[in-house]
């Protein structure tokens, strides 16, 4: 399996890990990552959509999509709004026990960073690779006269 798809499968595990997450429990009782936030649930949301566009984009593609290199900083942005918010809960749930659905999203944002930082590599390489793939075009063009 080429490398780009490693890193591809990552950040789409981390992104879905990290949307599925907003679902599911986060602070006792039964009070979701969707009911929990004020607007801090579409940061995070728009932030997995991100991710998984670019992780989508790059196993169906040739290569990453320029929106790929933001995919490190999505991922830490995430996992600091997941820690402050499992450190010091919204007013709703103040006093409630944190469950599940925040310690899903951290490692999902952590995934996302890991897989974005292979990204990252993977798009530098793609990106040597196509340069590499014209000064060789160029050369054989001036080799041949045209």
């Amino acid at each position: 399996m080429p490398g780009r798809t490693v890193a591809a499968v990552v950040v789409v595990i981390g992104g879905a890990l990290l949307f599925v997450s907003l679902f599911v429990e986060w602070y006792d009782p039964g009070t979701s990552g969707w009911s929990a936030f004020e607007f801090l649930d579409l940061v995070l949301a728009i932030a997995a959509v991100v991710a998984l566009s670019a992780g989508i984009g790059a196993l169906f593609g040739e290569r990453w999509p320029e929106h790929a290199r933001f995919v490190p900083v999505i991922g830490l942005a995430a996992a600091v709004i997941v820690l402050t918010q499992l450190i010091e809960p919204p007013p709703l749930v103040h006093d409630s026990a944190r469950r599940a659905g925040g310690f899903l999203a951290l490692a999902g944002s952590l995934i996302l960073v890991a897989g974005g930082v292979l990204a990252r590599r993977e798009s530098v390489t793609d990106q040597r690779d196509s340069e590499a793939a014209l000064k060789r075009a160029r050369q054989r063009r001036r080799e041949e006269g045209l």
